[in-house]
């Protein structure tokens, strides 16, 4: 376990300036994943990854399934940016495509990259460094009924967007998330608290994101307050730093010998 020092050092000096319609967290909460996760590799696996990136940056490499959506060529990866679990439901281990199955497809590919080509490879690091991300998103672990809060309008702002909508990017962007905001988070964690988050299973990381959906779905007439927001962007600051300590971990995984 790398401390705490060594951990924040690096990441103190950044700060990071949208089937499903909406992108889980936006650009701007994707590029905080990958640059919290890129920063914080051992030296082997940033530099393996730097290798077969090849010029992409983490911040790119973290946005790209959803720079991608509109190009038929990657439509199989439709389904993996979200999965739909009815409410009072646990999840099931089964054949559906869904970010479970895309997580899993990515991390083996990894394991498996010497049969690989270098674009293969590259490929899965992107999925994971997206994926990471959309799984701490709490609407992408959602409810089938309203498709992850993409049916539920509610105003904003003085403006009507889904609540899906809300969670991606209007929290961060109004309240003007940043990497510094996400760390201050890291600095409340015990150790131990670091050790359980950063401890690899995908089963436990989908059912943290969805015991936060009540406190989602806890708003009063389909308006999103001042109070509301204020009680959330701590959550939204917490689950990007999960989605980096989580990439990070996996990604040491899959490349360590």
């Amino acid at each position: 376990m790398r401390s705490k020092v060594s951990l924040l050092l690096p990441l103190l000096l950044i700060s990071l300036l949208s089937s499903y319609s909406s992108f889980g967290w936006g650009k701007r909460g994707h590029q905080m994943v990958g640059e919290i996760a890129f920063r914080n590799l051992d030296k082997t696996t940033r530099d393996s990854v730097k290798k077969y990136l090849e010029g992409t940056t983490p911040e790119d490499a973290a946005t790209w399934m959803d720079d991608v959506r509109s190009d038929p060529k990657y439509g199989y990866m439709a389904a993996w940016h979200y999965i739909n679990i009815d409410k009072g439901q646990a999840y099931e281990r089964n054949n559906d495509t869904n970010i479970i199955s895309g997580i899993t497809f990515a991390y083996n590919q990894l394991r498996q990259r010497s049969k690989l080509s270098r674009e293969e490879v590259k490929t899965s690091l992107k999925i994971l460094f997206h994926l990471l991300g959309d799984l701490q998103q709490p609407l992408h672990t959602g409810y089938k009924s309203d498709r992850g809060g993409n049916d539920v309008n509610v105003t904003f702002n003085k403006a009507t967007m889904s609540l899906h909508q809300v969670w991606d990017e209007g929290i961060i962007e109004s309240q003007n998330i940043t990497l510094e905001n996400c760390l201050d988070q890291y600095r409340s964690f015990s150790e131990q608290q670091i050790n359980d988050i950063e401890l690899i299973n995908y089963v436990v990381w989908l059912n943290q994101s969805r015991t936060l959906l009540p406190q989602v779905y806890n708003f009063k007439n389909n308006t999103i307050d001042d109070q509301y927001v204020s009680l959330n962007k701590a959550v939204i600051e917490q689950q990007i730093l999960c989605g980096g300590i989580r990439l990070c971990a996996l990604l040491e995984r899959a490349f360590r010998k």
